[in-house]
């Protein structure tokens, strides 16, 4: 059974955590606001940041989800696998007939791989939608959503059942096999993440940690304003214009651009291999009963 290597995870280019780049610039924005000497009297440790997150979107576009060919992948795309093997040995001079009979378990499994991304909090809500991209293995849905920033794995079971008849020759031994197929496929993947804001601004609060109480306010009406220009090039990050037609103006979104590889197991084709040779010495009387029989035939 074909394992995938891990390299690809470790290819990690940027990892952005948009609470932390808020709450930078929330305390800047503080700073400047309320003077050097008068922002010194809010400590850090004593307050925290509370953002409005209800007030923004995320929107998920998958750009890319290319399969990479067996060169590129390292893993072979199709191999056969044996789940379960039961020998016969017929030692009589008829033709004799075996039931063979089994039930096994495999495991069908997409693994998805994030390179690089942004955080909330340290975790991440990834939608990666498969329609469009042609069939895709994996006995999944043609929808993922990702939590873990470093990657997820989903698996499904899946049961096979054989129960089928195995016909041994005379003096002959044989050996039935059910067979599947494992399919092994990776994907590198792009989604796009758009972010806006719905109702156009972004209230963001510090407040007191022992009694919750609000120290100031910003209300945040254009998202590009948390980064610098140098951030935003140094992290994939960009600006989306989206016209409002309804409002007649135009509203800044910002946009991530997450990358990562997806690997998928599957299984295919169930299948019974009987192969089968003569017994070495027959015994004399076997012999000499098969040779009776061929002449009465």
């Amino acid at each position: 059974m074909t394992m995938f290597s891990s390299n690809d995870s470790n290819q990690k280019l940027y990892s952005i955590d948009f609470k932390s780049c808020i709450e930078k610039y929330t305390w800047k924005r503080f700073r400047e606001n309320r003077g050097c000497w008068r922002s010194l009297l809010v400590s850090k440790k004593k307050h925290y940041v509370d953002v409005r997150w209800g007030y923004l979107q995320f929107k998920h576009k998958t750009t890319r989800f290319d399969e990479r060919d067996e060169t590129t992948s390292g893993v072979p795309q199709q191999q056969n696998v044996d789940l379960y093997i039961s020998d016969y040995e017929n030692k009589t001079s008829l033709i004799q007939q075996y039931t063979f009979s089994a039930t096994r378990e495999t495991r069908s499994s997409t693994s998805v791989e994030v390179q690089d991304n942004y955080t909330l909090e340290g975790s991440m809500n990834l939608e990666i939608d498969l329609a469009g991209f042609g069939k895709i293995g994996g006995g999944f849905s043609q929808s993922l959503s990702v939590t873990n920033t470093s990657g997820e794995t989903f698996e499904k079971s899946l049961a096979w059942e054989v129960n089928t008849e195995v016909r041994v020759k005379p003096w002959h031994k044989a050996k039935a096999t059910l067979c599947v197929y494992q399919l092994n496929m990776v994907y590198d993947f792009e989604v796009k993440t758009t972010v806006s804001l719905t109702r156009g601004h972004l209230p963001v609060a510090i407040r007191r940690k022992k009694d919750d109480k609000i120290v100031w306010v910003i209300w945040i009406i254009k998202l590009p304003v948390i980064f610098d220009e140098k951030f935003m090039r140094n992290n994939n990050i960009v600006v989306v214009e989206e016209h409002l037609t309804d409002v007649n103006r135009i509203r800044e979104n910002i946009e991530f651009t997450t990358h990562g590889v997806c690997k998928m197991v599957s299984w295919t084709n169930q299948h019974v291999k009987v192969e089968s040779k003569e017994m070495q010495k027959m015994p004399e009387h076997i012999k000499s009963a098969l040779e009776n029989k061929n002449e009465n035939d």
